[in-house]
């Protein structure tokens, strides 16, 4: 094998083992845990891999840990197939974000407290600071204690009690 090709291997291996901590750290799962090292070498040796759990590992998110397991390289994907997925798995959240907040503001125009906070929150980053504070108040004034907490910060910042 050609340094080139091993190197090329090398990168593929880390980046997958990069992405696999994340994806253990953001969906709070621990691979092989109840195993010792002894115990994971033989078992990843043997062929075998861990146990995939849709808790916390979106579909395709585990599709792509399972084909970077795979023990032929020739048979894992490429980093630019990986980066592909991993862009429109981006772009699917920002859709489901983007439909998230459109659900929140219509509930939180119903009524309710728990919804007006969360609107509140998940306006983005570039909004109107007005709709903001209206939607923090409309929490506040419904008794969400969460709201009238932020909302004195918000205040407090505001009046220069408490500085930035």
């Amino acid at each position: 094998m050609n340094s080139k090709k091993v190197k090329k291997e090398m990168f593929l291996i880390l980046h997958n083992v990069r992405y696999l901590v994340l994806v253990c750290y953001f969906g709070n799962w621990l691979p092989y845990r109840d195993m010792k090292i002894s115990e994971i070498q033989k078992h990843v040796l043997s062929g075998k891999r861990e146990h995939l759990s849709s808790y916390g590992v979106e579909e395709e998110y585990g599709n792509i840990i399972k084909a970077a397991w795979l023990s032929d390289p020739s048979l894992r994907p490429e980093l630019s197939y990986l980066f592909d997925v991993l862009e429109f798995q981006k772009t699917q959240i920002e859709l489901k974000k983007f439909k998230a907040v459109e659900l929140y503001k219509e509930t939180a125009d119903g009524g309710v407290p728990d919804a007006q906070l969360r609107h509140a929150f998940a306006l983005p980053r570039k909004f109107n600071v007005n709709e903001f504070v209206r939607y923090l108040t409309m929490a506040a004034d419904n008794g969400n204690t969460a709201a009238q907490f932020n909302l004195v910060i918000y205040i407090s910042m505001e009046i220069g009690y408490i500085k930035r």
